[in-house]
């Protein structure tokens, strides 16, 4: 046994006498852990004896369950002796504030739930209240397992000691200190809630006290919760407004709390502050950058409140308020945004916060696809809207109208969700938005990786395109005719490998709704090597298979037969027993990569006489000429397996087409890899012939080569000797008279020889004779 050891078990028995009934002892314990903590000088009469650090003292008791101890007193006193008990509250308060251990020993003598449920406003002296609120501040802050301090908090007494605490703190707390402390308390509700919306805040009746609390004084009530409610311009209350619109974004993400939120006109409330805000109209006396601080904060919290109220927001005109504060977004003013708080970030002198906070509202409201919102948003002209703030973001007009890619993303993708299903929105987008959504797909690629947002922009430009030009055979001939399918195919080219996939999901619809697009695809040609459109989509299908780990061989031929399609993942997987709601892995597969998409491109394309395909890219695209049957296999196989996984007996007749379908599958894959195997082998005799013929060529220039030389050493030998040059001489002379037919003309007496006789040389005699001499064949 250690040191440590020994001294932690003295900690554990000194923490022990904490249950001797002796007062005074209890007290001098405590007086004692609290004076861990401080430098004082240590006592005189002890100087021979040299103290421990104070750092290994505490470590001590983190080891031990001293702290275990304490709350277990704490607990047990009845509060008869209240200086007592606040000491206990005071080593509890410096212990949590210092050690997380001792909050892990807290917590785990539930001491979170013991604290609230014993809560009460009224101090006697020594701020109980106070210590109290810290202690669980550290203990949220600082222990293991929050969830479990969370799960102590939400009792229906905590909630009811939290709820009374705040209220008497809210009407009767005048002083800064109580302002503060009425704000910490709040804050461990704001915890509370975001953790666990769950609790009993509707049960305890808190719900409906915070909603009023929340509009008051922007909605003029008669509540009673509201009575000797006093609100100021101290900025206390402004951070408690803050608080409140939190506390109940959080709690509407229970279902149960809509009703009474509805109720409560929380909307209304917060639709106070939807408006142009160069004026200051606060009632309560705020300065312009608290306002604006407030404005964006309220349409952070409409952003998750607003699209769980459906029938609110639409009852207050809540489009045609975002759409007036969107379009003074946008318009030259003299405001200047003051950039505070978080969601003011980089906006100062500007009103991008505004534009930013009231684009996400818009897209969360839209997101919902709630027909009456669409439909609501499209009449009040939000399509001219936004396609003009994506006109302005191209023109890039002053700093007043600055509009980044994150809006124009959220832009992109508002106009793609209302344009989707209807083609009139899309008639209604015209022309001149398409040509704005051009612009963007010919924006520079090399700043994708630059972490601005751009490949978030062209992803969601090109999901605008898919959802908003294909359908309409106006939209779909003017992207055509501007060179749209040549841009889809430059950016297929060119982005990662996880960013195709809407690309190719957009050609797929294009060339089902426009037979144009077929030519269009067929007479593009790549940036890089000039290549076409079936090379690479046969690229892609071949890195999309090497990501999965499909089984190859090294000539990229099919080597299982029984499941030439399946990836690791899937192998690995096998066959796992799913409800039948449950899609099966074969089936999740084909939304999980991009091999579904371009085997329904080459169905549009064809699968013979495509240009630029190399031998793999034949070899592939045999496997994808069959993709269809495999998969179909594959679902046939695994539902096969699942039948027998759990038992079920087939009758014959069943059995039988079973084993049929099993036997065609693993046919056809066999056909395919024999497909493979003799496409492959006509190439390698094809490219063994052409070897040949490459060969043939050069022994016929070498055999040239030769000759030439030959021909040099016989014209050397002849102008060095004579003798040899007559009987090259004479050798001419007698394939001439050989080469003649009729040889009784030259006996005949007209007969006049051309030839001049006694000639020493071999050569056909004229007027003008070159003569190419021994030094000028040396330098050629």
């Amino acid at each position: 046994m250690t040191h440590n050891d020994l001294a932690m078990m003295a900690f554990c028995q000194i923490g022990y006498l904490m249950r001797v009934p002796c007062l005074e002892s209890r007290k001098q314990i405590c007086i004692n852990l609290l004076n861990l903590y401080t430098d004082d000088i240590p006592n005189p009469n002890l100087v021979k004896y040299q103290p421990c650090s104070k750092e290994y003292l505490v470590k001590l008791i983190d080891m031990s369950d001293m702290m275990l101890t304490i709350v277990k007193c704490y607990q047990l006193e009845d509060g008869s002796n209240q200086n007592y008990k606040l000491l206990l509250l005071k080593v509890l308060q410096k212990y949590s504030h210092h050690s997380a251990p001792c909050c892990d020993q807290m917590l785990e003598g539930n001491l979170p739930y013991t604290l609230c449920s014993q809560m009460t406003p009224n101090d006697k002296g020594g701020h109980p209240l106070l210590r109290t609120v810290e202690i669980l501040w550290n203990i949220m802050d600082k222990a293991e397992d929050v969830d479990l301090c969370i799960k102590q908090l939400s009792h229906l007494e905590c909630i009811n000691k939290l709820k009374d605490t705040f209220v008497c703190l809210l009407k009767e707390g005048n002083t800064h200190a109580e302002r503060q402390l009425r704000n910490d308390i709040l804050v461990i509700i704001s915890v509370i809630a975001s953790h666990n919306p769950n609790a009993p805040f509707i049960e305890t009746g808190f719900l409906r006290q915070l909603v009023a609390f929340a509009i008051y004084p922007e909605v003029k009530t008669h509540s009673p919760f509201i009575k000797d409610v006093k609100l100021t311009k101290c900025y206390e209350d402004f951070e408690m407004k803050k608080l409140l619109y939190s506390i109940l974004c959080s709690l509407s993400q229970e279902s149960a709390s809509l009703p009474l939120l509805c109720c409560g006109h929380l909307l209304r409330g917060l639709f106070f502050y939807i408006h142009n805000i160069e004026t200051d109209t606060s009632d309560m006396g705020w300065s312009s950058s608290e306002y604006e601080e407030m404005q964006l904060h309220v349409l952070s919290c409409m952003c998750i409140v607003c699209p769980l109220l459906l029938d609110s927001f639409m009852a207050y005109s809540g489009t045609t308020r975002i759409l007036l504060l969107l379009e003074w977004c946008i318009t030259k003013s003299n405001f200047k945004g003051h950039g505070n708080s978080y969601l003011g970030e980089g906006s100062r002198g500007t009103k991008i916060a505004q534009t930013r906070l009231c684009l996400r509202l818009m897209f969360n409201m839209i997101a919902t696809r709630e027909k009456e919102i669409l439909r609501d948003f499209v009449d009040q002209g939000i399509l001219n809207l936004i396609v003009s703030m994506l006109a302005l973001s191209l023109m890039e007009i002053g700093p007043s109208v600055t509009i980044t890619n994150e809006m124009k993303s959220t832009i992109l993708l508002i106009i793609s969700i209302l344009c989707e299903t209807d083609v009139h929105r899309k008639e209604l987008l015209g022309t001149m938005g398409l040509d704005i959504l051009m612009c963007f797909l010919r924006c520079d690629l090399s700043v994708l990786s630059s972490g601005l947002g751009y490949h978030i922009l062209i992803l969601a430009t090109i999901d605008c395109i898919w959802c908003a030009v294909v359908g309409s055979s106006l939209l779909e001939n003017h992207f055509l005719e501007n060179e749209g399918c040549f841009l889809l195919l430059d950016l297929l080219e060119v982005l990662p490998h996880h960013m195709r996939s809407t690309i190719l999901s957009c050609l797929v619809d294009l060339c089902h709704t426009n037979k144009k697009t077929i030519r269009h695809i067929l007479i593009w040609r790549g940036l890089r090597h000039s290549v076409t459109a079936p090379h690479l989509f046969c690229r892609i299908w071949q890195e999309e298979e090497k990501e999965m780990e499909v089984i190859k061989d090294p000539r990229g031929l099919i080597t299982g037969v029984r499941n030439p399609l399946a990836g690791q993942v899937q192998r690995e997987q096998g066959i796992v027993l799913q409800p039948a709601s449950c899609a099966s892995p074969a089936i999740v597969e084909v939304t999980e990569n991009m091999r579904a998409k371009i085997y329904c491109l080459f169905t549009k394309l064809g699968f013979s006489n495509l240009p630029g395909l190399t031998i793999l890219d034949h070899v592939t695209l045999i496997l994808i000429e069959n993709y269809m049957d495999f998969k179909t296999g594959e679902v046939w196989v695994e539902v096969i397996e699942e039948l027998e996984k759990e038992n079920v007996a087939l009758i014959e007749h069943d059995q039988q087409i079973c084993n049929a379908v099993l036997a065609r599958y693993h046919w056809w894959g066999q056909i395919t890899r024999n497909a493979q195997l003799e496409l492959m082998a006509s190439y390698e005799k094809t490219e063994a012939l052409d070897e040949q013929e490459c060969y043939a060529e050069m022994r016929k220039n070498y055999e040239q080569k030769e000759m030439e030389d030959n021909i040099w050493v016989q014209f050397v030998s002849r102008t060095s000797k004579y003798s040899l040059l007559q009987a090259a001489k004479r050798r001419q002379c007698l394939s001439i008279e050989s080469s003649r037919i009729l040889t009784d003309y030259l006996n005949s007496q007209y007969f006049h020889s051309i030839d001049i006789p006694n000639l020493g040389t071999t050569v056909f005699s004229n007027i003008q004779v070159d003569i190419q001499s021994t030094p000028r064949m040396e330098s050629r």
